[in-house]
């Protein structure tokens, strides 16, 4: 598979999430805008439901979709915030609006900006976090026993 964008996806993120991408990437890519609207939503849906974010409140209350998209934000504080939030600004995302009602269908630029988006969003959320824990491991690794204040022992990631 060839890449469309300048961003790639790494491996570590889930294999469906990467296919939906891809998918809506090739739509879109083709001017097929329904089709990569389509995906998009079901990426981030499908995210929302590996992330275990739930659909509704503690009192059996639904969740809207902004919602989901804020509690998932609290989980990842690490990430910029900016990413949820330009997630959460969309309406209509959700499964049951996407199949059942009638919604919009984004420009070519508007689906680029959120697909590049949430290929950032799964990339701080799989693969940074992972980054961190190998080069800290691989740093401390390298400390000299003469070194006090770091013990690859105690660290924790």
């Amino acid at each position: 598979h060839q890449p469309t964008t300048f961003f790639t996806l790494d491996g570590r993120i889930n294999k469906k999430l990467r296919q939906l991408i891809s998918e809506a990437e090739g739509c879109v890519k083709m001017n097929y805008l329904v089709g990569s609207s389509g995906c998009l939503r079901k990426v981030i849906y499908e995210l929302l439901q590996i992330e275990q974010v739930p659909d509704t409140d503690n009192g059996g209350k639904p969740l809207d979709y902004g919602d989901r998209i804020k509690k998932l934000k609290n989980k990842y504080p690490v990430v910029p915030s900016d990413y949820f939030d330009a997630l959460a600004n969309i309406q209509g995302m959700t499964s049951q609006q996407l199949h059942e009602g009638d919604w919009k269908t984004w420009t070519q630029g508007e689906l680029r900006f959120l697909i590049e988006t949430v290929k950032e969003v799964l990339t701080e959320i799989f693969v940074r976090p992972k980054e961190k824990a190998t080069m800290l491991q691989k740093i401390l690794a390298l400390k000299p026993q003469s070194i006090d204040g770091i013990d690859p022992e105690k660290s924790t990631t």
